[in-house]
């Protein structure tokens, strides 16, 4: 892919889409390859380049699945396990439920978790897990299994799994599984990072 053919892409659907600014990154038959177009924010638009830091968001769910399925791969999580094996702390008002959901229902939105559970937990160390005693005060929508359906609170009990097998903190253990191995010396979860 040339970078004048990734430009014009970049452009166009951000432009089409309304985005106000984004920045593209393809490696490509053993290249890299970048495309920037727009502004960082509409309050402060300044140019975006490929240096530019973008906030992670929903972004931070490909980087749990796969820094999850790494700890799979070494042997040290089993998709088909329950949750409790590795959290064994996890409690829900459906005792059952609870002892039921598998790691596997968490990363394919399976586990019939809620996914409008809005609990504020802070940005400490212990976050994840003082969200994790939290669910105990969330209801299922579904048995676990039997449908699919966004889950953010599935998401943060897969970052709470992460931490438990590895010892170290979800930020740090993402940064150990996945930035410093890719390289990615830029990414981090917090610009004082």
């Amino acid at each position: 892919m040339s970078q004048e053919k990734l430009a014009e892409f970049v452009e166009a659907a951000a432009t089409k889409f309304g985005v106000p600014g984004v920045a593209v990154g393809v490696w490509a038959d053993g290249r890299e390859v970048y495309a920037c177009h727009g502004v960082t924010s509409v309050e402060n638009p300044l140019p975006v380049d490929r240096d530019t830091l973008f906030v992670l968001g929903s972004v931070t769910k490909p980087f749990t699945a796969t820094a999850l399925m790494r700890l799979v791969a070494q042997g040290r999580v089993d998709l088909d396990a329950p949750v409790r094996r590795y959290v064994p702390e996890l409690v829900l008002p459906d005792e059952r439920a609870a002892a039921e959901i598998t790691v596997l229902q968490l990363l394919n939105h399976t586990a019939g978790l809620d996914w409008r559970m809005s609990v504020e937990t802070g940005e400490g160390d212990d976050a994840l897990a003082a969200y994790v005693t939290k669910m105990a005060e969330s209801e299922l929508i579904a048995p676990p299994g039997a449908r699919a359906s966004y889950s953010q609170v599935g998401y943060d009990l897969a970052g709470r799994i992460i931490e438990k097998v590895t010892g170290l903190t979800y930020e740090q253990a993402i940064a150990s599984l996945l930035f410093e191995p890719l390289g990615l010396s830029h990414s981090s979860f917090a610009t004082t990072s």
